[in-house]
C-alpha cells in the first residue's frame, strides 16, 4: 500500500468505527463535506460490515474507493476477544522461579468484603508457564547465560501441545534485552507461531505489569492479525489503494502493521477516538472541562477532558466488572501497562439484556443481544428484553432508527417486556420499562463516577458531553442524578467516535525506566537524558520511513518509597534548574488533585522518561468543527411538528411529546421538554424539567430548569 496521509485536501479521508451493534463510517471529502453511513455490524467477521458499508457509501456518490487515500479505523475486536475469552492458546516463557508472578500479581481485590469474590482466571494456565534457567541483574549485567537447547525443548513442547502464541518476559529484561532477543530468534524459526517479547513491547520496570501486558499482547496477536489481514484483503478487492491506520488506546493512530504486532495497545480503540473528538469540539466551542459519556449498543464509556487536556492513565485494567485505568486501586482484571486515555467502561448499552438473579433481583447487562439477533424490537428473532426495547415501550424511540434502515416493532418490545419482566413483577409494562431505564442509567453512572469522583473531581464543575447512538437518550437522566447542570450533544452524535478518528494524530511512544531522585540531578542533567534518547528514537523512526514532526516529553514521578507514580508533562523548551523546580511543584499539585493530599517536604523520585513522537497531525479542530456544522441545514423550525406519547415515570406519567426531525428545528429562543429529536445517527431526549438551545456550532445545549447554569 502507498504511504498514508492525513490531509483531506490530498484526497478522501475515511473514519470507520465498529460497535457491538452498528458500524459507523464518515468520509471527509476534499471540498469540506462529510458523508456518513451507519450499517449493522457483522460479528462473524467485522471486516465484512466495513467493506459493505464503504461500498454502499461511495456507490451513493457514484464512485468507488479509488479517491480514498487513508482509512482510520477504531475497533472493538481486541476488547471483545478479552471479554469473550476467545484469544489464542498462549504460553509464557519466564525466568526460573518467577512463573507464578503472573498469577500472584499485586495481591489486590477490588471488593474488600466480598468473601465469594474470585479473580478472573489467568490467561495462561500454570501448565504453560515455563521456566528458563537464565538471569540478568537489575543493572543489566548477565549473571547466568541462557541455554538455547532448553529453550528449544520448551518450544517443541508448546508446538506439540497446540500453543498458538508465546509471551516472553524475563527478569530485568528492561535493563538488558539480550536474552529475550535470543529466545525471539529461536521462536522466529517456527512458522505459524506468534510471539511477543516484553523488551519490544514495554521496557519498563515492574515485573508483574510487564508480564501481564506481554501475555495480553500474545493472547490477542493471532485474532487481531487475522482480522486486519482480512480487512486489508477485503478493501483491496474494492480497489482501495491507500493506507490503513488503527486507533490506539492512547488516542493516537498506529500503522496497521504496528497494530498487528502490538494489539494490547489498541484495546480501547473506538472509545479513545470519542474522547479525542470531544477534546477537539470542546476546544473550538469553548468547553474546556468536559465529562464524556459514550453509549452504544453494548457498552457505555466515560472519560474526562480537563482544561482542554485529555485525562490519561499509566495503566488500563480489562476483563473485570468495569474496565478502566485505576490510579487508586485495581485487581479486578488484567493490567495492561501503557499510557492510555483514562476511560471507564461498563457493560451497559442499548442491546444490554434484562434478567433476574436467583433472589428475583432485576439486572441490566452486561450480557448483550448484540447485532444478531439484536433487541426484540428489531424483529430479527430476538426474544429477550433489552434497554432498547424499554426505550421503545416508553415512546422515546419511534418507528425506525439509522435513517429508516432499521425498522422498530414496538409491539414486539412490549411483548418481551411484559412476558419476561412485567408479569413477574406484577407491574404495568410502561412502569417496568421505566425501571429498566433507571437501572441502566445507574449502571452507567458507575463509569462517570470512576473518572470524576474517584479521581478527586466534582462532576458538577464539568459539562456532560453525550454521544454514541444512545448517549443522548440517557444524558439528562444521568446528569440530574449527579447534579450536573449542563448537557452538550455535539453534531453527528451517533457517529462521534468516527469524528475523533479523523482528528487523531499518528503517534509513537517510547518509555525509558530510570530511577533517580530529582534533587540529585544537576542543572541540565534531565535535559541531557531526554536529548540523548530523543535523538536516538527519532533516528530509528526515520530509518523506518516515519518522519517526525514534533516530540512531546513526559516524566513519571512519585514520592520516594511510593509504589505508584503520576505522569507530569514537561513543557517545551530548555529544562534548566527553574524548569526542574516547576516539574516538582506540578507533581505536588497533581498528587493533591488525585489523592487529596501531598508532601512538599518529601523527595520526589523520577521513575520513567516518556517520549511521544507525532508523525502526522489529524484534521485540525477548526476544520473538523466546520465540517460537522456543514452537515446540518439551516433552522426550519415550525409549530406543526408531530407529537407522540412518552412515559416519564410514575409521577409524571404519559405526556404528549413534541418530535423534531433534526436539531436544526430547535427554535432560536430554545425549547422546553419534553421533546424528542430523531436524527439519522442518534435519538435525543429532552425530558420535562430541561430546556435546549442550539449554539452557533450546532451543539445542542441542555440546561436543567431552575438551575444557575453559568
Amino acid at each position: 500500500m502507498s504511504s498514508p496521509t492525513t490531509s483531506a485536501e490530498a484526497g478522501v479521508l475515511v473514519g470507520v468505527d465498529i460497535g457491538g451493534t452498528f458500524t459507523d463510517i464518515v468520509a471527509a471529502m476534499p471540498d469540506g463535506r462529510m458523508i456518513s453511513a451507519k450499517v449493522r455490524s457483522t460479528p462473524s467477521d467485522f471486516s465484512l460490515g466495513i467493506c459493505d458499508g464503504l461500498a454502499q457509501l461511495f456507490k451513493q456518490q457514484g464512485q468507488g474507493l479509488a479517491p480514498v487515500v487513508q482509512i482510520n479505523h477504531g475497533t472493538t475486536v481486541a476488547t471483545n476477544c478479552i471479554l469473550e475469552r476467545k484469544g489464542a492458546r498462549t504460553a509464557l516463557l519466564t525466568t526460573s522461579g518467577f512463573r507464578d508472578v503472573f498469577e500472584i500479581g499485586r495481591v489486590r481485590v477490588p471488593v474488600l468484603y466480598d468473601l465469594n469474590y474470585q479473580k478472573p482466571a489467568p490467561l495462561v494456565e500454570r501448565l504453560w508457564r515455563l521456566e528458563i534457567n537464565e538471569r540478568v541483574g537489575s543493572q543489566g549485567q548477565e549473571l547466568a547465560a541462557i541455554d538455547e537447547k532448553e529453550v528449544e525443548r520448551h518450544i517443541d513442547r508448546m508446538t506439540e501441545g497446540g500453543i498458538d502464541a508465546v509471551a516472553v518476559c524475563l527478569l530485568n529484561s528492561y535493563a538488558n534485552p539480550a536474552h529475550e532477543r535470543q529466545i525471539g530468534a529461536l521462536l522466529a524459526k517456527r512458522p505459524g507461531l506468534y510471539f511477543s517479547l516484553s523488551c519490544d513491547l514495554l521496557r519498563e520496570i515492574g515485573e508483574y505489569e510487564r508480564t501481564s501486558t506481554t501475555v495480553m499482547n500474545a493472547y490477542l496477536m493471532p485474532v487481531v492479525s487475522r482480522y486486519l489481514e482480512k480487512l486489508r484483503s477485503g478493501l483491496g478487492s474494492l480497489g482501495f489503494q491507500g493506507g490503513v491506520m488503527v486507533m490506539g488506546s492512547n488516542g493516537g493512530l498506529m500503522e496497521v502493521q504496528a497494530a498487528a504486532e502490538q494489539p494490547a495497545f489498541m484495546i480501547e480503540s473506538g472509545p479513545a477516538a470519542g474522547v479525542i473528538a470531544a477534546q477537539a469540539i470542546g476546544r473550538v466551542c469553548g468547553y474546556p472541562n468536559l465529562i464524556t459519556f459514550d453509549m452504544g449498543g453494548t457498552t457505555a464509556k466515560a472519560s474526562m477532558v480537563e482544561d482542554g487536556k485529555v485525562s490519561e492513565s499509566p495503566e488500563l485494567e480489562v476483563g473485570g466488572g468495569i474496565s478502566y485505568g485505576r490510579k487508586l486501586m485495581g485487581g479486578g482484571g488484567y493490567p495492561v501497562r501503557s499510557t492510555v486515555i483514562d476511560l471507564a467502561e461498563v457493560g451497559a448499552g442499548g442491546g444490554s439484556l434484562v434478567w433476574f438473579d436467583e433472589a428475583n433481583g432485576l439486572h441490566v447487562g452486561p450480557q448483550s443481544a448484540g447485532a444478531d439477533p439484536g433487541p426484540a424490537c428489531y424483529g430479527r428473532g430476538g426474544q429477550e428484553p433489552t434497554v432498547t426495547d424499554a426505550c421503545s415501550v416508553l415512546g422515546y424511540l419511534g418507528d425506525s432508527i439509522a435513517g429508516g434502515s432499521v425498522v422498530l416493532h414496538r409491539d414486539r418490545a412490549q411483548a418481551a417486556i411484559t412476558q419476561k419482566v412485567a408479569n413477574r413483577l406484577g407491574k404495568p409494562a410502561e412502569e417496568t420499562a421505566y425501571g429498566i431505564y433507571e437501572i441502566a442509567a445507574a449502571n452507567m453512572m458507575r463509569a462517570i463516577k470512576a473518572v470524576s469522583i474517584e479521581r478527586g473531581r466534582d462532576p458538577r464543575d464539568f459539562t456532560l458531553m453525550a454521544f454514541g447512538g444512545n448517549g443522548a437518550l440517557f444524558a439528562c437522566q444521568i446528569a440530574a442524578a449527579i447534579q450536573m447542570k449542563k448537557v452538550l450533544i455535539p453534531p453527528l452524535a451517533g457517529l462521534f467516535s468516527v469524528i475523533g478518528l479523523l482528528a487523531a494524530d499518528v503517534k509513537n511512544h517510547l518509555v525509558i525506566s530510570l530511577k533517580r531522585k530529582l534533587h540529585e540531578l544537576g542543572p541540565g542533567d534531565l535535559a541531557k537524558l531526554f536529548a540523548a534518547e530523543e535523538s536516538d528514537y527519532v533516528e530509528r523512526l526515520r530509518k523506518h520511513g516515519r518522519a517526525v514532526q514534533k516530540t512531546e516529553r513526559t516524566v513519571d514521578l512519585r514520592y520516594a518509597g511510593q509504589s505508584y507514580h503520576l505522569s507530569v508533562p514537561v513543557p517545551a523548551g530548555p529544562i534548566d534548574a527553574d524548569a526542574q523546580a516547576q516539574l516538582i511543584e506540578a507533581f505536588h499539585k497533581e498528587h493533591h488533585k488525585n489523592y487529596g493530599h501531598n508532601a512538599p517536604g518529601e523527595a520526589v523520585e523520577l521513575v520513567n522518561l516518556r517520549l511521544t513522537a507525532v508523525q502526522r497531525p489529524g484534521i485540525s479542530s477548526d476544520a473538523l468543527s466546520k465540517m460537522a456544522r456543514a452537515a446540518y441545514p439551516m433552522s426550519r423550525a415550525n409549530d406543526a411538528s408531530p407529537t407522540r406519547a412518552a412515559f416519564f415515570g410514575v409521577e409524571l406519567g404519559w405526556q404528549q411529546t413534541r418530535v423534531l426531525p433534526a436539531r436544526a428545528d430547535i427554535p432560536a429562543a430554545g425549547i422546553a421538554g419534553p421533546v424528542i429529536i430523531e436524527e439519522y445517527d442518534a435519538t435525543i431526549l429532552i425530558p420535562p424539567g430541561w430546556t435546549a438551545t442550539l449554539d452557533a456550532n450546532q451543539n445542542i445545549v441542555m440546561n436543567r430548569q431552575g438551575q444557575d447554569n453559568d
